[in-house]
């Protein structure tokens, strides 16, 4: 702020563009404490989420209302919970032991077309086996 360069009566008033300065002042200061504050809260809810603050607080911090309005509405991360190695190769087992099965079954009733088609077996005795290997499912 210059001094001395007044106006009114004996130079008490300050000049205007000694009040343009302290204005410009004033807003950028102001400006700088909203921004803060705005990031500061977008990552406090953030946080409170279970998110990462960091990205929230620079968001809020350049875009203040967005900012919170996002930090708020976003939901919590998802989490991913892996299976213990046991369960991995339990299912692992199950789903081979499947496999084997349905390629037993496919084989015995691929079986049985042959001998139906080769003659060996008659219709009634092809249905009976085919019933025989649905029960044991």
């Amino acid at each position: 702020m210059r001094h001395g360069g007044g106006c009114g009566i004996l130079g008490v008033f300050p000049s205007r563009e000694d009040l343009i300065e302290v204005a410009v002042e004033f807003i950028v200061v102001f400006g700088l404490i909203v921004a803060v504050v705005s990031g500061l809260i977008s990552s406090s809810i953030a946080k409170s989420k279970g998110r990462s603050g960091t990205p929230y607080f620079f968001l809020g911090f350049f875009f203040p209302l967005i900012g919170i309005l996002a930090a708020g509405f976003a939901p919590p991360p998802q989490t991913y919970t892996p299976l213990p190695p046991s369960e991995w190769t339990r299912q692992r087992d199950r789903t081979e032991a499947d496999n084997a099965r349905r390629r037993d079954i496919e084989g015995r009733l691929g079986k049985i077309r042959e001998l139906h088609r080769d003659g060996l077996i008659s219709d009634e005795e092809l249905k009976r086996r085919r019933q025989e290997i649905i029960d044991e499912i």
